[in-house]
């Protein structure tokens, strides 16, 4: 559903007070897809491209905002600025913890004794 704001129209075609204001295209979809990278995380095969399509998209959509204001909601260039940043965050987080993964791993002494702990602790409870 799409949310229009009263606007007009200059000479040059350009939107400014009559007409109506679009909502920037996939503003809410970056925000979901954001917002969800955040949880995800620690699973970065989920989390790493839900924040890097994000965050891709709200790049995008700020610069097509940026190339012309007047013609759209500033709601969806909220929408699409949160997103961006949660975005952000959820890559981050997401490299942060899979930086962390890697370190304990090898801090156990690679993958091999990871392996062997992670029987042993599934033997332990059977």
């Amino acid at each position: 559903m799409e949310n229009y704001e009263l606007i007009s129209q200059t000479d040059e075609g350009k939107n400014i007070q009559s007409g109506f204001k679009e909502d920037l295209p996939n503003s809410t979809l970056v925000l979901v897809l954001g917002i969800l990278s955040i949880p995800f995380c620690c699973c970065f095969p989920i989390s790493l491209p839900l924040g890097i399509i994000a965050w891709v998209m709200g790049h995008k959509g700020l610069a097509e905002y940026g190339k012309n204001p007047e013609a759209y909601t500033r709601s969806s260039y909220s929408n699409m600025n949160a997103g961006k940043i949660t975005a952000i965050v959820g890559v981050v987080l997401t490299v942060l913890y899979l930086a962390l993964t890697i370190y304990n791993i090898m801090k156990m002494g690679g993958w091999d004794a990871y392996m062997e702990t992670i029987r042993e602790i599934t033997e332990q409870y059977q």
